[in-house]
């Protein structure tokens, strides 16, 4: 009889042992699962660009390294996103917004204006630049086009926005600019930068360079692109050649 017994709790130990062990064995395969799922999750984050740094902290040491370093890679390549978008939307020299970005901007106004929104575009060029690189070399040149970057950026309204589109060429988008101050707030601009380069002596002879603007409003009725407004300015800035003002409207 003691021996029965014996042998069925040999046979209930045995039992629980293996029950013990399978379900320790699904509880651990579980676990496999959700930190695998964990760590696809985390692929897929950082292949789409949307990683967020928002995971369930891992229960496995093995895993928890790979999603380490999972999320270090997810870190430097939104780091390294960051960085090719700055450089693909910003001058080199001067740290202002490049054409690339002007064309967004201008075209974002452009919609504003569309609804009612007063917007002038800007077109500006510095006067004589290509002989100031003749005669005094290209660093001083750079320097007047950082120069006119800086005070451009002193003065402009944080709803206001400048960018270099080329070597002398800048464009401005000023929202909700009267017409009646546009030519005034030019000229001060001008006189800005003036002030500035005597003041740093960038120039033999305490000499100095000078701006020109072509400027236009947004039409809310008739222009239908806003390349159309663009145009009108840069036109407007050809025409300075043969006219006495440095800053001049097309309508």
């Amino acid at each position: 009889m003691s021996v029965s017994i014996l042998s069925i709790a040999s046979i209930i130990a045995a039992f629980v042992i293996a029950a013990t062990a399978i379900f320790l064995s699904l509880n651990a395969t579980k676990k496999i699962k959700d930190e695998l799922s964990a760590i696809k999750n985390l692929i897929v984050q950082v292949s789409n660009g949307t990683f967020d740094g928002d995971n369930p902290p891992p229960q496995i040491k093995e895993s928890a390294d790979i999603l380490t370093a999972l999320k270090q890679m997810a870190n430097d390549v939104q780091h390294n996103q960051q960085a090719v978008s700055h450089f693909a939307y910003t001058d080199e020299l001067t740290g202002l917004p490049n054409g690339r970005r002007f064309n967004e901007e201008l075209i974002r106004s452009f919609d504003f204006a569309k609804r009612g929104l007063p917007v002038c575009i800007v077109s500006m060029e510095i006067e004589n630049l290509k002989e100031i690189i003749s005669e005094a070399g290209r660093s001083t040149s750079d320097k007047v086009v950082k120069l006119l970057a800086k005070t451009l950026s002193d003065t402009i309204r944080k709803t206001d926005f400048a960018a270099r589109l080329g070597n002398d060429d800048f464009a401005i988008v000023l929202p909700n600019m009267e017409n009646d101050k546009i030519h005034g707030w030019l000229t001060n601009l001008s006189e800005k930068l003036v002030d500035e380069q005597k003041n740093k002596q960038l120039l033999p002879d305490n000499d100095s360079c000078h701006l020109r603007f072509g400027y236009s409003f947004v039409n809310q009725d008739t222009d239908e692109e806003p390349q159309q407004v663009l145009d009108r300015a840069i036109q407007a800035l050809a025409k300075i050649g043969s006219n006495s003002s440095t800053v001049l409207m097309e309508d």
